[in-house]
C-alpha cells in the first residue's frame, strides 16, 4: 500500500479537471492504496516552488499546501 496525496487546483468543483483527478483517486483506493485530496485555498497559477520539499519557501501563508507538504515528508517512497 502506498500512500498518495491528490492535490486539485480545479477552480470549479466537478470541472474535467477535478473529475479527472477523483477517478484517479477511486482507481489508486480500487487497488487498496490511501489516498488524500487537497484542494489549495488560493490559486496557484505561477507559484514556483523554490527549493523543491527540502525547503518549501512559497507555500508559506497557504494553509492546506502546508498540510500537504506536511503529509509528503509522511510518505516514504
Amino acid at each position: 500500500m502506498k500512500k498518495i496525496i491528490v492535490i486539485s487546483t480545479s477552480l470549479r468543483t466537478g470541472s474535467n479537471s477535478d473529475m479527472l483527478a477523483d477517478q484517479f483517486i477511486e482507481g489508486a483506493k480500487a487497488a487498496g492504496h490511501e489516498v488524500e485530496k487537497i484542494y489549495p485555498e488560493s490559486h496557484l497559477a505561477g507559484t514556483l516552488f523554490c527549493g523543491g520539499v527540502v525547503a518549501p519557501r512559497t507555500i508559506d501563508g497557504n494553509r492546506k499546501l502546508q498540510e500537504a507538504y506536511e503529509l509528503g515528508k509522511s510518505v516514504k517512497g
